[in-house]
């Protein structure tokens, strides 16, 4: 029903903002304004790589102050005058609004604390909102979070995150991002079947994610599953050519069944792509030693150590 609420309105304004264009009508302005810089970080016409929030209402915010000013002025103000001063009803409606969101945003102030402190804000702004769900679950299933909690504490934490994670695709089923998360946060307490079902909702939805491939492909790693692993691995690059990761674990997959030449090739593949990756150089060196040549091992070894 919001959605629909939102939709009209919007429609409305856009409406009302191309109608205005005739007479050049200074809300027409106002509103084109605020369109304008929304569509900027709407992620509807590129990625900005964020989620929207209202952070990203701080431009768009002055356009909504300017439609208001103009709608004071043409309701209060009479237009034979030809004085340059407003007029008293005009001041005292225009102060009773400065005085009044000032305090608003004075007063959530406090929200802006922490990122907990914000997550928490919209569970009571937003009860019913997957995205708001799926934050607050996001940060209390992460290892950053929870290692700033006393030990005894950090299960119910990490539960609690767990909880709001399902609530968020109880919410919305299609929700890419809260599965894989439930998939990262049960693996990481080596449950394993459990991740495996997350996973497979995220790449039923996604079947196109390398990172989802990647990461499905572990869970079958871990369970010693390793053609399955290949084959989400193989996947991974498909979609992502420059997945350093995803090689390094294929590489992985062929070293432990006895492949090592297509293990080297994998591996070398993962280390062109990212120098950094010092796992790679690792197993590197471990094929090298499995294929009897302790030069070539010795010599990854130490470059894994830098």
């Amino acid at each position: 029903m919001e959605i629909y609420f939102i939709s009209g309105s919007f429609t409305f304004l856009l409406g009302w903002a191309i109608k205005g264009m005739k007479n050049r009508s200074s809300y027409s302005l106002a509103l084109f304004f605020f369109f304008i810089t929304v569509a900027v970080s709407s992620n509807i016409f590129m990625r900005i790589g964020t989620h929207y929030g209202e952070r990203l209402m701080y431009v768009p915010s002055f356009s909504i102050v300017l439609l208001i000013s103009i709608l004071i002025i043409h309701f209060l103000e009479k237009k034979e005058s030809s004085t340059k001063s407003f007029t008293m009803p005009t001041m005292v409606v225009a102060g009773v609004i400065v005085i009044l969101f000032s305090g608003l945003t004075i007063a959530r102030n406090p929200v802006w604390e922490s990122n907990e402190t914000l997550y928490n804000s919209g569970l009571i702004s937003a009860p019913n909102s997957a995205r708001v769900h799926y934050y607050v679950g996001l940060y209390k299933v992460k290892t950053d979070y929870l290692e700033t909690l006393p030990e005894k504490d950090r299960d119910a934490a990490f539960n609690d995150g767990v909880v709001h994670l399902k609530k968020s695709i109880e919410l919305y089923p299609f929700f890419t991002d809260a599965w894989t998360q439930l998939g990262i946060a049960s693996y990481r307490v080596k449950n394993y079947p459990e991740a495996l079902k997350y996973y497979e909702e995220a790449v039923k939805l996604n079947p196109y994610d390398p990172v989802v491939l990647n990461n499905s492909g572990s869970v079958y790693f871990d369970m010693q599953n390793y053609n399955e692993a290949l084959k989400r691995y193989q996947q991974a690059v498909k979609y992502k050519p420059d997945y350093a990761d995803a090689f390094m674990n294929i590489g992985s997959c062929y070293g432990v069944g006895g492949q090592y030449d297509l293990a080297i090739t994998n591996l070398e593949r993962a280390v062109e792509i990212n120098p950094n990756l010092t796992q790679a150089y690792y197993f590197l060196g471990v094929t090298w030693r499995n294929k009897g040549n302790e030069a070539m091992a010795a010599k990854y070894f130490e470059l894994a150590k830098k």
